[in-house]
């Protein structure tokens, strides 16, 4: 079960499955915005989101794939170990939009020592919004995504085998699929 063909296939359908999670929390929070405009109000903020694309894969393969453990601990794990991840990445670039903002507002101002204090709000500033987006966004999140990750859980297992077989799974209508 844990050969490279299953983890080339648990990557390649985790960024599938992260982007389906996407859309459906794109469209919750649509639905519940009651917005006509479908990139403004609060499914806007699915934006911010985008990173998951790839970071769902890149921590599938620290959480369950390095650890050879595809329980369904190991599978929430994932799910929260993502939208960490996510928030750390946005928060990441968020502060670094921060002191571009502040760097570039206080080369155009004409009296740069004014807006000096720019420098060390302004990032925090951009942070304290990244923490409010996660606030707001966790529980769409694990509506949405802990579904996707367990279909994602039964679709390997249903492929590759049982979590506790080291052979693929040969029952009827499942295809069998050689380990190398």
């Amino acid at each position: 079960m844990w050969s490279h063909r299953f983890l080339w296939t648990g990557l390649s359908s985790g960024a599938a499955v992260a982007a389906f999670a996407l859309a459906g929390l794109w469209l919750t929070l649509f639905v519940l915005s009651g917005s006509k405009d479908p990139t403004s109000g609060l499914a806007g903020i699915v934006l911010f989101a985008l990173p998951g694309l790839i970071v769902y894969s890149a921590c599938w393969y620290m959480v369950i794939f390095r650890h050879r453990n595809y329980s369904l601990y190991r599978t929430m794990m994932l799910v929260i170990a993502t939208f960490c991840t996510v928030s750390a990445v946005v928060a990441a670039f968020m502060i670094m939009g921060g002191f571009y903002v502040a760097i570039t507002t206080l080369l155009a101002a004409a009296q740069p020592w004014s807006s000096a204090s720019l420098i060390a709000v302004a990032p925090l500033a951009y942070t304290a919004l990244t923490a409010f987006g996660a606030i707001i966004l966790i529980i769409p999140y694990m509506i949405v995504a802990t579904p996707m990750a367990l279909f994602h859980r039964w679709l390997l297992l249903t492929i590759f085998g049982s979590a506790n077989s080291a052979t693929p799974s040969t029952g009827p209508g499942i295809p069998i699929i050689p380990p190398r």
